[in-house]
């Protein structure tokens, strides 16, 4: 039986719709975000080819709804996930 990493949850939540979560940045600040990398959600100018590849090592992209551009953050640095909203394109 395997369990899914925090990390691995977030990216899950991501992809299905709309996660707000908590994460360490570099400066050791901490952010919270809302974000998604759901491309139903994403407006079509924003999406790139190289937003299409999410997670790159220990390094998961997203799009940050509240600044409407890609974001970054170290998936090790995931604090808390607190909320999320699957997405149902038509519902």
């Amino acid at each position: 039986m395997s369990t899914k990493t925090k990390e691995d949850k977030l990216s899950e939540k991501l992809f299905n719709g709309i996660a707000i979560f908590h994460y360490r940045k570099k400066d050791g600040t901490i952010r919270e975000a809302a974000g998604t990398t759901n491309p139903n959600i994403i407006p079509n100018g924003d999406m790139t080819s190289t937003s299409m590849s999410h997670v790159k090592g220990n390094v998961q992209s997203y799009y940050d709804l509240s600044r409407s551009k890609w974001r970054n953050f170290i998936r090790t640095n995931v604090l808390s996930i607190r909320a999320s909203v699957n997405w149902e394109q038509g519902k």
